[in-house]
This record gives C-alpha cells, structure tokens and sequence, in this order.
C-alpha cells in the first residue's frame, strides 16, 4: 500500500477527533484497519467500527478484514466476524495432521449501530483504543442514505458508553475517527464543530484543537502513486 494515506502522520498527531475527507480508493479504510490489528498485537486494544443502521452491520463486517489477511504482517493470524463482534487468532502449527489444529479466538474489535444506541449502554466495551464512522460524510449524489435526527449526539453517547472509566482500560482514551469520501458542508460534524467553506487543502485544527480535520488532496496522491 505504498504512496496511499498516511495514516501514521495522521495519528502523530492524537486529536481526540480526527476526520479525514478524501476520494475514494486512498486506503483510508484499509490503512485504518491495518492499525487496529497492530494495536491489538502490541497491547490488547481493540477497536469500535460504527454504523448508522442496524442493516448496515452484515455488509460492514463481512470480509472486514479483506486483503489485510494476505499481508506478510498478518500471516501468522486468522480473523472472522460476526455481526456483533471481530475476533483474531494465532495461526496454530499443524504438528500433528490427523487432529484439526485448536483455534484460540479473541475479541479485537465491536461493530455497532446508532439506531441501537440505547441498547449499547448496557454493554461493556473493554480495552477500546478508536472508534471509527466510516462514510461519516454522505455525498450528495447519494439518494438513498441520510444523517440520523441528532447523528451528533447519538455519536457522542456512544463515544461516552465506551469511553466510560473502568479498570481494564489503563488509562487509555479512546480516539474518534470520521471518514468521508466528500466535502460536503451539510454534515452533521462540520456543523458542531465550526468548520466553515473557506476550507482547503491539508491539515486543520478546530474546536480548541480537539477536532484535526485532514481534506486530502487526491491529486496529490495520484502523483505519488505515479511517481511509486
């Protein structure tokens, strides 16, 4: 994935919300995807991925992890979802044929849905490190999705049930992640946090340096690719 997103000078800076707008095929997802498991391998922290819609939750997590499985990286690991949760494994060493190698699985990741806020204040989400809302912007050739009524607030309350104080989480605050493949200025987000139509290309703070806005330039990008 060399020349795609740089996630890595993105997350140098730990905003506490970061939004990255940029057109599609960047490896924004893929590249995000790839830190969570290198969370979880350097120390157990797993990751929320948000949806809007409780229907939406099948097409997210199937194939979640997609071509992120034939990394040298990952070799030594397996992965599977579910509609409820993402689960990793250590590859087991197939010693002896005539058995079926035991799978131990755990817990890397939750997949939840807005609609469902309420009944996700009841759950216990451990050792979360980020949360991310993909599609966060919908473009405005898009006829058949739409913001939720108070998206923002329903996202701050999820935000705050998994970000609740408990002893696993050894101090670790969970960072927020918003990605949209479009710059729209009617999103819930720019709205909440003050950001204007005099936007440009590149990094930008707002709201007391609380949200990091990153517009990416896709031209820029396609020159590097060339370039690589």
């Amino acid at each position: 994935m060399a020349n795609y997103y740089d996630w890595e000078k993105t997350l140098s800076f730990d905003a506490d919300v970061t939004m990255v707008v940029g057109a599609r095929g960047l490896g924004k997802t893929f590249g995000l995807r790839r830190q969570f498991i290198r969370d979880y391998k350097k120390d157990g922290t797993r990751f929320v991925e948000i949806v809007r819609y409780k229907n939406e939750l099948s097409g997210v997590s199937d194939g979640y992890f997609g071509r992120l499985e034939e990394l040298p990286e990952n070799e030594k690991y397996l992965f599977k979802t579910d509609t409820r949760y993402a689960y990793i494994a250590e590859r087991p060493l197939e010693e002896d044929t005539e058995k079926k190698p035991k799978v131990s699985w755990h817990i890397i990741g939750y997949f939840i849905a807005m609609t469902d806020a309420q009944k996700h204040k009841k759950k216990t989400f451990n050792k979360v490190r980020r949360i991310v809302l993909d599609e966060a912007v919908i473009e405005r050739s898009d006829r058949y999705h739409d913001y939720l009524p108070n998206e923002f607030a329903t996202l701050a309350d999820i935000v705050d049930t998994v970000s609740r104080e408990r002893a696993d989480t050894k101090g670790i605050r969970p960072r927020v992640y918003l990605l949209g493949n479009a710059c729209d200025f009617g999103n819930p987000y720019f709205g909440n946090y003050g950001v204007t139509s005099d936007l440009k290309f590149g990094y930008r703070w707002f709201a007391g340096k609380t949200f990091l806005l990153h517009y990416v330039d896709a031209d820029e990008y396609a020159t590097e690719k060339l370039r690589g």
